[in-house]
C-alpha cells in the first residue's frame, strides 16, 4: 500500500512532541528523520504547546502538524485535527507510543471512513507502567494493531506475556553516529570553560533527575573515588523532581566542589566529549537512548544490572555493577580511570558496536522493512 504518489506515507502520533524533550520525542524526532532519507514521507501530528520545546531544523520530507493547544481540553480538542490529516493525507501507516492523548478516538473515528494500519511501539518495561499495557488493551488498540513493536527483548518479552496472542517485533533505539562522536576540540573547550586539569576524571550522567534513575548511587561513591582522584568531578545533565534530595546528599557529604547539577542543556555534546566515562545506574529502562549516545561519543559505560542492560552492555565496552553498593561502583570506576588505555579501547569498541547496528539508518531500514512484512 503507498501513498498517491507512490511514495509510503507515515504518521507518528506524537502529542507531546513540542512540550516535553524526554526520550520518547527524542525517537520520535530521530526516527522522522532516518524514515526521510529512506524516501519516506513522515508526518509528526502534535499539539501547539505554549512556550514549546525547540527541536531544530527538520529534514523537508517531515511535516510537523500541529493541532491548537486548547490548556485542560487539549488531548480531547486535538482528535478533530487528527482525524482530518489522517483522512486528507492517507498514510500508508500511523504509528502510535500511548494508548490515550486521543489516540484511541482518533484512529475508531477514522476507521469508520477508511482502513488505517497502525502500530505501536512500546518504550516502557511493562513492571513500570502496567497502567499504560492495561490502557492498550482495555481500548482494543494492541488487538486491532496490525504490528507490536518493542525496543528491547525485555520489553518485547513483558509485552508478549501481557498480550498472549500478539507477537511483538524488536527494533532498537539509534543514535547519530555524526552528531555524536569524540571530539578532541569540544573536550578542551568544555574542560576550559569549566576550569576542569586537562587530565581531571570527568564522569558524567544524561538523565531525568528521578530516583529510579540512579545518580545517587554514583553521588555515594565520589568520597571513596576523591580519596585516589582528588580532582574528579561528575556532571549530572537533566532536571526532575529528585534534585532537592539529590542536592541534600551532596551538601551532607560535603562534595559540593565534585558533584555538579548542571540542569537541562540544550546541547550536551561539550559535556559529554568532555568526559570519560557514562554512567547509567538506573532500573525501569526499556532501551535509554543516552547509553548509545554515551557509546557514540566514544565512552565506556557504567550501567546498573538491571534489565535491559545484560542484553545490551558487553564487557568490551562497559561494566554491569550492583548499583546499591557504593564499593562496587567506585571500584568499579577506579578500575576504569586507573587504565586509560583500557578506557579509550572500551571506548572505540563501543563506537563500533553503535556504527554497525544502532545507528538511526539501520533502525529506520529495520522498521520498514517490519512493516513491509507486516501489510
Amino acid at each position: 500500500m503507498r501513498g498517491e504518489i507512490g511514495v509510503m506515507r507515515i504518521a507518528i502520533l506524537s502529542p507531546f512532541q513540542f512540550r516535553l524533550a524526554r526520550g520518547i520525542e527524542r525517537f520520535t524526532w530521530s526516527l522522522a528523520a532516518a524514515l526521510a532519507k529512506h524516501d519516506v514521507e513522515v508526518d509528526i501530528l502534535t499539539v501547539s504547546w505554549p512556550n514549546g520545546f525547540d527541536w531544530g531544523d527538520m529534514s523537508p520530507q517531515v511535516r510537523v502538524r500541529k493541532a491548537p493547544y486548547w490548556r485542560y481540553f487539549v488531548n480531547r480538542m486535538a482528535v478533530p485535527f487528527y482525524v482530518f490529516w489522517m483522512l486528507r493525507r492517507r498514510y500508508d501507516w500511523v504509528i502510535i507510543n500511548f494508548a490515550d492523548f486521543g489516540a484511541p478516538t482518533t484512529l475508531n473515528i477514522v476507521r469508520r471512513f477508511r482502513s488505517q494500519r497502525f502500530s505501536i511501539i512500546f518504550h516502557f518495561p511493562h513492571e513500570q507502567v502496567k497502567h499504560r499495557y492495561q490502557q492498550f488493551d482495555e481500548t482494543g488498540l494492541a488487538h486491532d494493531a496490525a504490528q507490536l513493536f518493542a525496543v528491547s527483548d525485555f520489553v518485547a518479552g513483558g509485552v508478549e506475556q501481557f498480550f498472549k496472542d500478539r507477537k511483538c517485533a524488536v527494533v532498537p533505539n539509534g543514535v547519530d553516529p555524526d552528531m555524536f562522536q569524540p571530539s578532541p576540540e569540544k573536550r578542551h573547550t568544555a574542560r576550559q570553560a569549566a576550569n576542569v586539569d586537562a587530565e581531571a576524571p570527568i564522569l558524567v550522567s544524561l538523565t531525568a533527575l528521578e530516583e529510579r534513575k540512579g545518580v545517587q548511587w554514583v553521588i555515594r561513591a565520589i568520597p571513596e573515588l576523591l580519596k585516589t582522584f582528588p580532582g574528579l568531578q561528575y556532571w549530572v545533565l537533566g532536571d526532575g523532581t529528585f534534585r532537592a534530595s539529590l542536592e541534600a546528599e551532596i551538601k551532607q557529604l560535603g562534595i559540593e566542589d565534585s558533584v555538579i547539577l548542571m540542569g537541562r542543556q540544550s546541547d550536551v555534546l561539550p559535556y559529554l566529549a568532555a568526559a570519560d566515562i557514562g554512567c547509567l545506574l538506573s532500573y525501569g529502562e526499556a532501551f535509554p537512548i543516552t547509553l548509545v549516545e554515551y557509546m557514540a561519543m566514544g565512552l565506556p559505560v557504567l550501567t546498573s544490572q538491571h534489565p535491559p542492560f545484560p542484553e545490551l552492555v558487553e564487557r568490551s565496552f562497559g561494566v554491569r555493577v550492583d548499583e546499591q553498593d557504593p564499593g562496587a561502583v567506585a571500584d568499579a570506576i577506579r578500575q576504569l580511570l586507573l587504565q586509560p588505555e583500557e578506557r579509550r579501547a572500551m571506548g572505540q569498541t563501543g563506537r563500533e558496536v553503535i556504527l554497525q547496528k544502532y545507528t538511526w539508518d539501520h533502525v529506520a531500514a529495520k522498521y520498514l522493512d517490519e512493516l513491509r512484512k507486516a501489510q
